[in-house]
């Protein structure tokens, strides 16, 4: 038996917080995950789809994939109405089986074969924004078909259309990660690298883990009324962070796959 390498492939991308101050000493603004536009998703057709992660395995070449982490947050920009300045708030979804009353996130676990994908060229947007990807790209990002940018960041985009109607490209890797509609590893979960997985890949092809979200609008969504007295262990974190930020929204996704290549 060859020699194996053990990697992880995580999500990273641009995130607005970060502006002016660094996230490095590079002066980046990168940071874990990708963000979900605020533009609430109306359409079902139209959910925001992202690559999170993605790894191509040569012909001939083999993989196993032996673990992987899901993270999804909620968030809102509080802007200071004397000052104009932003501060943002985030709380980590912990809660496996969260929804918010019109918005949700699944997971879905794929391999593409070559050729499955069209992609001519760059796609319309030059030069392409970062993070923003035409129909389909080896990096994390958001994937579109056609899109409405409001500013330099995709997060305040005015019009999105995802490539396949939304849906993940390829075909199930395996039949019970095909699309999952649970949280079921934590960010920081101890056993991505210990075997929580153990599943083979022959190339050529490409493996990609996919998010996809129906965005909310704090604006039209049904409050949760609590009564009174109010007992708040009868409650999760999620939601009593929507009660004291009504405004919340998805925030961020971010997906990382532990993989055994051979060297």
């Amino acid at each position: 038996m060859g020699r194996q390498r053990r990697i992880e492939i995580a999500t990273t991308g641009i995130d607005e917080a970060f502006q002016l101050i660094g996230a490095d000493p590079y002066r980046g603004i990168s940071n874990v995950g990708l963000r979900v536009p605020t533009l609430p998703t109306t359409d079902p057709d139209k959910r925001y789809l992202f690559n999170l992660a993605s790894f191509n395995i040569a012909d001939g070449a083999k993989a196993r994939i032996i673990g992987w982490r899901e993270l999804w947050t909620l968030g809102f920009d509080q802007v200071g109405v004397e000052t104009g300045t932003h501060r943002f708030g985030e709380q980590v979804v912990r809660d496996p089986m969260f929804h918010l009353q019109d918005g949700n996130v699944s997971w879905h676990l794929r391999i593409i074969g070559p050729g499955e994908v069209p992609i001519p060229n760059l796609g319309p947007i030059d030069p392409p924004a970062r993070d923003l990807i035409f129909r389909m790209g080896d990096n994390p990002g958001l994937l579109f078909e056609k899109v409405v940018l409001a500013s330099p960041f995709y997060v305040n985009l005015s019009a999105y259309t995802p490539p396949n109607k939304g849906r993940p490209w390829g075909t199930p890797l395996q039949n019970d990660m095909a699309t999952m509609i649970d949280t079921r590893t934590q960010w920081r979960t101890h056993g991505a690298w210990h075997h929580s997985l153990d599943v083979p890949v022959d190339g050529p092809a490409t493996v990609a883990f996919f998010a996809s979200v129906r965005q909310s609008n704090p604006a039209t969504r049904i409050p949760l009324v609590v009564p009174s007295p109010f007992f708040p262990n009868g409650l999760s974190e999620e939601e009593q962070f929507l009660l004291n930020f009504p405004g919340a929204i998805i925030w961020r996704v971010a997906g990382a796959l532990v993989v055994e290549l051979d060297a």
